[in-house]
């Protein structure tokens, strides 16, 4: 499934890559059922290799019917992280399907970077390097590092949810939102808000010179072909492919 991202100048920017589980007789589970389940038993590994290998497939068809460039951020638990052999099946994999490196975005969440070893700080850096981009998923769920956070080599932070949910009852949230986003223009790092889900929400990222933003307000997650059918011509402003 895929979720878009919207450019707060009403451009489609991308699109994350979201997994579900249709149970049978149970509908569809959502991550936080069964995410830790499998970052426990380690099978988390193969699924998150999964995921990165079914984006891959559907930008190689993408590509190939000529469309326009699409970037697709995809999720790593930290277990997967700290496997011994990451960045080679990360690589192996992207240029099996011969998809240009700046199209993947790795996005790994906040709570992975708390006492990251310089191993895997490492193993992300030689991503940045080969062209792939980096983003902090849930960056304010925690306990961020602001000393830490300068030596990540990311691109993208991806702000919580609830953010904007809380906004709406304190003066505060606003500030620091916004505080957020002037620290991140700093280090020349873009932010996505996530959990956008009305018109207000929109016009003060717009005010606060926020990026992008993902939520229910543009789209629910997709499945990909219906992703390829609602947006066929991807890059153009919203309301040129809408017309």
């Amino acid at each position: 499934r895929r979720q878009r991202q919207m450019c707060i100048r009403d451009r489609v920017y991308g699109a994350e890559a979201l997994v579900r589980w249709d149970l049978p007789g149970n509908g569809l589970v959502y991550p936080d059922s069964f995410i830790p389940l499998f970052e426990k038993d380690g099978s988390i590994v193969d699924l998150d290799f999964y995921m990165l290998e079914k984006t891959c497939r559907y930008l190689e068809h993408w590509i190939a019917e000529g469309r326009g460039p699409l970037s697709v951020s995809v999720n790593f638990s930290r277990v997967t992280l700290y496997q011994k052999y990451f960045y080679e099946h990360f690589l192996e994999i992207v240029d099996r399907y011969h998809i240009p490196h700046e199209f993947i975005e790795a996005e790994i969440t906040e709570s992975a970077f708390n006492e990251i070893t310089d191993v895997v700080l490492r193993v992300l850096t030689s991503l940045k390097n080969a062209g792939f981009n980096i983003s902090m998923d849930d960056f304010g769920a925690g306990y961020s590092n602001l000393n830490v956070l300068s030596k990540l080599p990311i691109q993208v932070i991806k702000l919580d949810r609830e953010f904007l949910w809380e906004m709406d009852y304190s003066d505060n949230v606003r500030g620091i939102v916004s505080c957020v986003v002037t620290l991140a223009h700093t280090m020349d790092t873009r932010v996505v808000c996530e959990g956008v889900e009305q018109e207000e929400h929109v016009a003060f990222l717009r005010e606060i010179g926020c990026d992008c933003a993902q939520g229910y307000y543009f789209s629910k997650p997709l499945k990909a072909e219906e992703f390829t059918r609602r947006y066929p011509d991807f890059g153009k402003s919203l309301a040129e492919a809408e017309a």
